[in-house]
């Protein structure tokens, strides 16, 4: 008898632990000390239903406790302007895409970060009473300043598919699978630039069912061989003792986590996912001045203020053009080309034999631009053009695009060279800001050579 009795005290006990909320939990790498965050990440859903005076009351008590956030659930529009409007007035910037992924917002306080680019593809179409569409979001933010950058992946994936998360197999688990095969290979795209990347989002999977169970094509599985799940444990959503939310850094990545939080008390369903994290790197990653005609990855950064850095931008597009062979190919997009140092060198490059490709999204040319353009010509059935952004695809493609891209085939020994920019290469240059990432991966210049000729199909 008293055997049978000790098992129901057991299980009775158990249940109750299962049953409380896990709020506040602290990681493993809080038990390391009390190391102060670089910045903190959090990663919310609110609840698409609520009024869009809610949703965003919820976005701002958010703000309130991190430097980066990710949303999800903003698929409608009065909820986003309601948003943009709350976070402009408390000093902070939002990207989404113009077309697309605007469900999953990113949102950052912009004394500690600043926009450098935005990038979304679709993973599911909608389907009526089962799913809206379904995107992944890639922001890429830096840091005021250090320059250091980090890339955020932020998506929502759709709902009982992993049911909840014993599996089960139903006619939603081959999307819910696709979306985080895609999720996986996003991660693994940004991190060709970056080791800094933060995946975060509402992935429809109990992640403490699954972290036991590794079901074959559930996060713990498909995810768990590239990121560390630096989330703390416990219950973000209010329906069961379940935990959706996820936010995750790469494997001997450049981030680790000292602190993290569940945080409860918003309107909406889901609870806040807080997690502070550190730069293993603590220096930026400056590109050195070129060796020849070799680049490595990295920031470059014009100080306005400072009379040898506020030309460091097209400095450095200045010696990458002037490095690309004849024969090589050049391919430019840009809103504004009115800096004389890069005319000139675009000029010199077409000149010795490289193919320039110049794209332009402002509507109306200045001087430089239309005599570039009696150069090169606006036949684009040809190696060597310049043509102006006038369709509706061009224009939704450039939208998520960096405002400057210039891929180069072959620029030295560097034969896949990407460089964008937050800005234009314009003759204001000098009197502001300007950041521009260097990378010298296949992968990335690949998926920018496929959006710049997205834009002009």
């Amino acid at each position: 008898m008293s055997r049978p009795r000790r098992s129901i005290v057991l299980a009775v006990l158990l249940s109750a632990v299962l049953a409380l909320p896990l709020v506040g939990l602290t990681t493993p790498a809080q038990a390391k000390g009390d190391v102060s965050p670089d910045f903190r990440v959090m990663t919310l859903n609110i609840k698409v239903t609520l009024p869009s005076g809610a949703w965003a009351a919820d976005a701002q008590r958010a703000t309130t406790m991190t430097d980066i956030l990710s949303l999800q659930e903003a698929e409608q529009q009065p909820d986003r302007d309601a948003l943009e409007a709350m976070l402009h007035g408390q000093g902070w910037d939002m990207w989404y895409p113009a077309v697309g992924g605007g469900g999953n917002p990113v949102a950052w306080n912009a004394s500690k970060f600043y926009f450098v680019s935005g990038s979304t593809v679709k993973v599911l179409s909608r389907e009526r009473g089962v799913t809206p569409d379904r995107w992944i979001n890639m922001v890429v933010l830096g840091q005021v300043g250090t320059d250091r950058q980090v890339t955020i992946v932020n998506t929502h994936t759709i709902n009982r598919g992993a049911v909840d998360a014993g599996l089960k197999p139903n006619s939603r688990t081959p999307k819910l699978k696709k979306h985080l095969r895609m999720l996986r290979t996003a991660i693994q795209q940004a991190a060709a630039g970056s080791q800094n990347v933060i995946a975060t989002g509402d992935l429809n999977v109990n992640y403490m069912r699954d972290r036991h169970l590794k079901l074959p094509g559930l996060p713990t599985d498909v995810l768990g061989p590239i990121v560390d799940f630096d989330m703390p444990i416990g219950r973000t959503y209010d329906h069961g003792n379940t935990e959706l939310d996820y936010l995750m850094t790469l494997k001997d990545g450049g981030l680790a986590p000292v602190s993290g939080q569940i945080v409860p008390g918003f309107r909406s369903d889901h609870r806040g996912v807080v997690v502070g994290l550190i730069f293993l790197n603590q220096g930026p990653s400056p590109v050195p001045p070129p060796d020849g005609a070799r680049f490595s990855p990295g920031t470059m950064v014009n100080h306005p203020h400072n009379r040898q850095q506020r030309r460091a931008v097209p400095r450095m597009v200045k010696q990458v053009l002037n490095a690309a062979p004849a024969g090589s190919a050049v391919h430019l997009a840009t809103g504004n080309l009115s800096d004389g140092v890069v005319y000139r060198a675009l000029l010199r490059a077409h000149r010795r034999g490289v193919y320039v490709q110049v794209l332009l999204t402002d509507k109306h040319l200045n001087n430089r631009e239309r005599s570039l353009r009696s150069v090169l010509h606006h036949q684009m059935s040809g190696r060597t053009w310049f043509s102006k952004c006038l369709t509706a695809m061009c224009r939704r493609t450039t939208a998520q695009m960096a405002p400057t891209t210039l891929l180069v085939s072959q620029s030295g020994a560097t034969r896949a060279l990407r460089l964008t920019s937050d800005r234009y290469v314009d003759s204001y240059a000098v009197h502001r800001r300007t950041h521009a990432w260097v990378t010298t991966d296949l992968d990335s210049y690949n998926a920018s050579f496929h959006d710049f000729f997205l834009a002009i199909s």
